[in-house]
């Protein structure tokens, strides 16, 4: 058995992208400017997509593929749309 296919794996690799997802969180919350909580929420979105794919992989569950997909599916033009717009300080400095 390789290491893709042990269970303690997958477990390894969620609680690592979940650590990820809560330190993103914290980051958001003292975040000031819109288009970097965009970001944010952006790499957020892309974990938990992340997420889904590795519990559908070690789980042999198909179906959570596509909330995969829809998952990662939104947070494209999200992440597209804040690239575009420039970085402006809230406060007009």
């Amino acid at each position: 058995m390789t290491f893709l296919q042990d269970p303690e794996f997958g477990d390894r690799i969620i609680t690592l992208m979940a650590a990820l997802v809560l330190v993103l969180q914290i980051a958001a919350v003292g975040q000031r400017w819109l288009v970097s909580s965009i970001r944010i929420f952006a790499v957020q979105s892309f974990l938990l997509a992340g997420i889904a794919g590795i519990i559908a992989y070690f789980n042999h569950a198909s179906h959570i593929y596509i909330a995969a997909m829809l998952t990662q599916g939104r947070t494209a033009p999200l992440a597209a749309g804040a690239s575009r717009t420039k970085n402006r300080n809230p406060a007009g400095d």
